[in-house]
């Protein structure tokens, strides 16, 4: 079973990979979103009992590549390490930078933190050398991360 779902400007085609019967007299369907021949979605819809078309498509995900889980493996690991690898020696952790959210496109990590000091370091020596590193250019985006003051 297929469906069609325009998303940013481009068609991609849902195909149906997984069933599941749900307590409440519907279906569940997990699914793959192509655009061509490449996998760019996941999505999981629903299907009433006795009906042929989708009610709804209730979550869609983009699906990333390689390179840029690659390359976010890589930015996680130069700051904290991970088993049998150190971090970068005399760099902070990405807890203390504050990281909120990692980017990737079109050969540029876009980090969003909320210290952005900390990741560009004494005279731009810890962004020089993450980004030869990892063989990209490194944007920032700075978090401000307030409490909303409550009366």
């Amino acid at each position: 079973m297929t469906h069609t779902e325009t998303i940013n400007g481009k068609e991609v085609i849902f195909e149906t990979a997984q069933v599941a019967e749900r307590f409440d007299y519907s279906t569940e369907y997990f699914m793959y979103g192509y655009t061509g021949d490449q996998l760019t979605h996941t999505a999981i819809g629903s299907f009433a009992i006795g009906s042929d078309d989708f009610e709804e498509i209730s979550y869609i995900e983009k699906v990333e590549d390689k390179n840029t889980k690659r390359l976010k493996s890589l930015f996680i690991t130069y700051f904290d390490g991970c088993y049998g690898v150190d971090a970068e020696p005399n760099t902070p952790n990405t807890f203390a930078m504050g990281v909120c959210k990692l980017e990737y496109k079109e050969n540029e990590l876009t980090v969003h933190l909320r210290r952005p000091g900390l990741l560009i370091g004494k005279g731009g020596r810890t962004i020089d050398a993450l980004s030869k590193r990892l063989d990209c250019k490194i944007g920032i985006v700075e978090v401000n991360l307030q409490k909303s003051d409550i009366t």
